[in-house]
Formats: C-alpha cells, structure tokens, sequence
C-alpha cells in the first residue's frame, strides 16, 4: 500500500512539474504569474535550485545507486545544454553552459562504462552467476546478519572466497539487482526476476 502512495505522489510530482516547464516554456509572463513567482525573486530562487541540486548530488554520492547517478549526470547535461541553447539567442555567453553540459555527459559515459563493464566494476561475471546460482535454490534470498550455514557453505562450495561475496553483493545493489527487504538480501537476477 505505501508503496503505491508513493508512486502516486512520485507520479503528480512528475506531471505538476512537467506541467510548469511547459508552461513556463510557452507563456512565462503567465507561468510566473501563476506559480508565485516573483521576477525579482528569481536569482534566489535559482540559488535555491543550485543547493537542492547540490544535496541530491551528496545523496547520490552517499547511496552509490549507478543508475541514479547515471540518471543524475543526464539531467545535468540536459540543463546545461538547454541553457545554453536559451543564452545562444540572447547577449550572454553560453560557453559556461556548454562546459557544464559537457562535463556532465563525461561523467554520465564514465557512470554507465562503471555500469556495463565487469572489468570495471572488478567483479568476475562468472563469480557472480555462482552467487545467483546458489540463492536461486534459496528463495532468492540471504539473511543479512546470519546467513544460514548451508547457504554459506554451498557458496564456499563453489570456489568463492569471502573477499570474493563483497564486490559481488556491492555490485549487486549499486545496480539495483538486489533489495533489503527486512533482514533478507532479496536477488532479482536470472530465475528470481
């Protein structure tokens, strides 16, 4: 149930902020009129827009979820290249926005080679699908703190090493192919899709 409260939220989100940079895009007077704002408020607000931006980045930089930061660095480059198609049509200078949006398509290319390339990440493919192979006999899933010993032991079994589990499972949840869910590392890889 929550999580559907939170796709809902996450959904009006979406449309009442796509709706305002359509608006904005079309008829800005109107836009500033409706959204209350003030034009001579806009240079705080954009210090507002800067330090949110700047706080989702440190919780990015915190979590170290790839595809977040891959998405992140895309909307970065985004907004650099839109402004400086706006300030290409103006007096000002859109060198400064162009560099910005350039360094953010570096770092996003750079976020999705991190992504792709096993090499890398420094995770060996082959040790990984071990990994799977071994829950997919078990739910899918691990006890986060007490691992039942047959798990553990049929892992072992394997060939893998301790040293080799945590690259694997760090991988794992960077990439969004394994969840905390109550005290279980849950897998959603080959058969536990």
């Amino acid at each position: 149930m929550m999580q559907i409260l939170v796709s809902v939220s996450l959904l009006f989100t979406v449309a009442a902020l796509g709706y305002l940079g359509y608006f904005f895009a079309t008829d800005a007077k109107e836009a500033l009129n409706r959204s209350g704002h003030a034009t001579a408020d806009l240079p705080k607000v954009m210090s507002n827009r800067y330090v949110a931006f700047c706080l989702l980045g440190l919780g990015l930089l915190i979590l170290g979820n790839l595809p977040m930061i891959a998405l992140f660095f895309a909307v970065c480059a985004m907004m650099g290249f839109w402004d400086a198609a706006i300030y290409r049509k103006s007096d000002a200078s859109p060198a400064t926005h162009l560099k910005a949006g350039f360094l953010a398509v570096v770092a996003f290319a750079l976020t999705l080679v991190a992504l792709v390339s096993p090499a890398f990440a420094g995770v060996d493919p082959a040790k990984k699908a071990k990994v799977v192979s071994v829950l997919e006999k078990h739910n899918c899933r691990m006890h986060n703190i007490t691992p039942r010993p047959n798990v553990v032991e049929e892992l072992f079994a394997t060939g893998l090493t301790r040293d080799d589990l945590k690259p694997i499972a760090a991988e794992m949840f960077e990439r969004g192919e394994t969840v905390k869910k109550g005290e279980y590392f849950v897998i959603k890889l080959g058969k536990c899709k």
